[in-house]
């Protein structure tokens, strides 16, 4: 079976191609962007019992419980592409910062800093838990477009605020809603 295509007509559709814009034929892909780019801020702070990742139907599922002593910080923080993009991130990537009285001294006078790791993060459910080096792309094809994600730590119950950081940005300081110890 053949099919009949005059040279005219193949001279019309590459001369189309050539004239309109690619964008019609196929779209340019998005750029890798990285994280700091986004301009992430600290917009909320919660306080969770537990985290799992995957819907509650599902038979298996992983889960992340703090210890006794200790709660789960998640941290909301937004952003903004700054045109089409895709930006990819581990949770290890992430840590916070915050004060802890140091053992055995006075509570006004000494203070140290501990770096703690992200356990979580996630552009919405499910969370991705912090136990190997999968990464999560979030696709963003338009310029302008708010980008969340939440970064989940676990800190002591007497910490009331916290340095979010990222390998390549700090998004802020997070004060955790609830009682002051």
């Amino acid at each position: 079976m053949s099919i009949g295509i005059s040279r005219s007509a193949v001279f019309v559709v590459a001369a189309a191609m050539l004239i309109v814009p690619g964008s019609l034929f196929a779209e340019k892909p998005p750029e890798l962007t990285e994280l700091a780019q986004l301009k992430m801020k600290v917009t909320a702070v919660e306080v969770k019992d537990a985290l799992y990742d995957g819907p509650s139907d599902l038979a298996e599922r992983n889960i992340i419980k703090a210890d006794e002593g200790a709660k789960i910080v998640v941290v909301t923080l937004r952003g903004t592409a700054p045109r089409p993009c895709i930006a990819t991130f581990k949770p290890t990537d992430f840590s916070c910062v915050y004060e802890e009285v140091a053992p055995g001294h006075d509570a006004t006078k000494e203070r140290d800093s501990v770096v703690g790791p992200a356990v979580a993060a996630s552009f919405g459910e499910p969370w991705l838990f912090s136990l190997g080096v999968r990464t999560v792309s979030y696709y963003s094809y338009e310029k302008g477009r708010p980008v969340v994600m939440k970064i989940a730590f676990v800190v002591p119950l007497d910490v009331n605020s916290l340095l979010v950081r990222h390998v390549t940005f700090s998004a802020g300081k997070a004060v955790i809603p609830g009682k002051k110890r």
